[in-house]
């Protein structure tokens, strides 16, 4: 038997392989705005992976100014994480690295 291959059309590769940054994290964004710094949650993976999902609330969080803190996995579906306030944003190195710990004395 011959292997058969279809190439997929620009639109159809546009929606199996996203560019990073254009997936639609809207349904996120939304349910993480119903929360508070502080309040703890939990979400079901559903079809997702734990990384998958992770990803996104994580995504979606930076976009609402929050940052996650995320609890052990029990291994039971669900996934359980603390809302906090994002950290103060620093100035990276321009080379990508940790600056050094200034010494107080």
């Amino acid at each position: 038997m011959p292997v058969q291959i279809r190439k997929l059309t620009s639109d159809e590769a546009a929606k199996v392989f996203p560019k990073r940054g254009q997936m639609d994290l809207s349904e996120y964004t939304d349910a993480l705005r119903e929360l508070q710094p502080g309040d703890a949650a939990e979400i079901e993976l559903g079809s997702l992976s734990s990384r998958a999902l992770k990803r996104r609330l994580g995504q979606a969080a930076k976009q609402t100014g929050y940052s996650l803190k995320w609890a052990r996995d029990g291994g039971t579906g669900v996934l359980r994480f603390q809302v906090r306030e994002a950290r103060g944003t620093q100035p990276k190195a321009r080379n990508g690295r940790r600056g050094r710990r200034r010494r107080t004395e």
